[in-house]
């Protein structure tokens, strides 16, 4: 029983191992380091759009406004080195202090004005995307200071930084969701929002916390990690995010969905 349980928590890991193994047989560069290294750093942005989501996901709604948010972001931070001349840790903070205020937005719309959170974030989502191509006139803006795009380019002996950063951050929000009190208090709201409540949750904090999250986890990225890629912040980006995020991130709703699914009794728990 636990081995069969144990299989169905983690088939994706197991499919992805079968499936990375069968790539390896058919072509050998496959698993060769520097294709490796390649996959990792490509899948980074869209690893920590997932994660943003799958914050909003263990509460029963969904942000669809993180690839705004992060081209938003990226187009803040990149406008004050511009405009402003600050530095580049400076700008660091202010890209990550947008991504958090749009969070915040979201979570105060979904959260206390009781707005339907597909409606409210994609419209945010589009608003900044639209935002975007305002202030940059739908030019690409070029992104030449070396500090602000160290993270991307930085390595650990021939390891690129910005997996090691991926890694980390799932590694994190493991640890926070399983062992912290905040983190039961969002697998409880999902599972039942009534029986957490009368747990004594605070449902409406536990809600606007995940969209805060999810901010964050959007603006750092944006701060650190998307806009080194390439060296800039373009307004195409959005378009081309918003593509690939969406597939991973539906699975990771499945994997919440039965996750949050048997939290009712973690608020009877709590």
């Amino acid at each position: 029983m636990a081995s069969k349980k144990f299989l169905l928590d983690n088939v994706v890991w197991i499919l992805i191992v079968v499936f990375s193994i069968l790539a390896g047989f058919l072509n050998p560069f496959f698993l060769s380091e520097g294709n490796l290294q390649n996959v990792l750093v490509q899948a980074t942005t869209l690893g920590v759009l997932v994660l943003a989501v799958s914050f909003t996901l263990l509460i029963g709604e969904i942000d669809l406004s993180v690839v705004g948010n992060l081209v938003f972001s990226s187009m803040v931070g990149a406008y004050a080195m511009q405009q402003f001349g600050v530095h580049w840790t400076v700008a660091v903070l202010i890209t990550i202090v947008a991504g958090v205020l749009v969070g915040l937005l979201n979570g105060y719309f979904v959260a206390y004005l009781r707005m339907n959170s597909l409606i409210a974030t994609l419209a945010m989502g589009l608003f900044l995307q639209g935002a975007v191509l305002g202030a940059t006139q739908a030019r690409t803006m070029v992104v030449t200071d070396e500090g602000y795009s160290y993270m991307g380019s930085a390595t650990i002996g021939n390891w690129p930084v910005m997996p090691i950063a991926l890694f980390v951050a799932y590694l994190l929000a493991h640890i926070v969701l399983a062992y912290s009190a905040w983190g039961r208090n969002l697998y409880a709201t999902g599972g039942n929002r009534r029986a957490a409540n009368a747990a004594g949750i605070n449902v409406k904090r536990a809600r606007l916390g995940a969209f805060t999250a999810s901010g964050f986890l959007a603006g750092w990225p944006a701060s650190s990690i998307h806009p080194i890629s390439a060296a800039s912040v373009s307004p195409s980006a959005a378009r081309r995010c918003s593509m690939q995020w969406q597939r991973p991130s539906s699975a990771a709703s499945r994997c919440s969905a039965a996750a949050a699914g048997s939290s009712a009794c973690s608020a009877a728990r709590c």
